[in-house]
């Protein structure tokens, strides 16, 4: 994992207004060294190659859609949706906000909707127009934020996150437009650097 990431060099926040630095969270070889582990950025790509490496391919089994579970004598059953069964030792529920396990355990309540939404994306540097970013950077605003950071070594790839007020939960070009637009005209240090190309950065997906 190391290798396809890097230490930034802090956890930079800053004023939407003025750009002022409001706190900087150091991070590095000295926060290792204090908390006996890394902060590292690195691309969901790589971290998963980097668990799929440490599990032998025989082990690994796609295409297995989770329908049911139970406990038995013998360990936890499982059920899928191709006819296929399966008794393990156990189970870890690691499938996300839409989790199976999770629903067949417990009595889950609805989606609650907060009020807010994020559009996230990740795409080229060059598509900075050779502008320059921080490591990784939060931008504060009164009711919404940005933070950008790279995802590669080689500060190749870089990753982006929004999140504002919504009266619905819905994503589309238009909506994502309009967006950009609220933080052009709201954040204009935080901004400068991205929105001037977000013409031809890539489809955000809201999450």
């Amino acid at each position: 994992m190391r290798s396809q990431s890097f230490y930034p060099r802090s956890w930079n926040n800053r004023d939407w207004k003025s750009g002022d630095i409001k706190f900087d969270m150091i991070f590095g070889e000295c926060a290792e060294q204090k908390f006996g582990a890394p902060y590292l950025l690195a691309h969901r790509g790589d971290l998963h190659a980097a668990l799929a490496s440490a599990v032998p391919d025989a082990c690994v089994r796609l295409n297995h859609k989770l329908v049911g579970l139970d406990r038995t004598g013998d360990g936890v059953r499982l059920a899928f949706a191709n006819g296929t069964r399966a008794v393990a030792d156990a189970v870890v529920g690691a499938d996300g906000v839409h989790s199976a396990v999770r629903d067949i355990l417990f009595d889950t309540a609805p989606v609650k909707f907060t009020g807010r939404i994020a559009y996230r994306t990740t795409y080229p540097a060059t598509l900075l127009c050779g502008e320059k970013i921080d490591d990784c950077t939060k931008w504060w605003g009164e009711d919404r934020h940005i933070v950008i950071y790279y995802v590669k070594p080689d500060r190749s790839e870089v990753y982006l996150v929004t999140s504002s007020p919504s009266r619905i939960f819905a994503s589309s070009p238009g909506r994502r437009r309009a967006t950009c637009a609220i933080f052009a005209h709201r954040s204009r240090a935080s901004t400068r650097k991205w929105a001037k190309c977000s013409r031809r950065a890539p489809t955000c997906t809201n999450g």
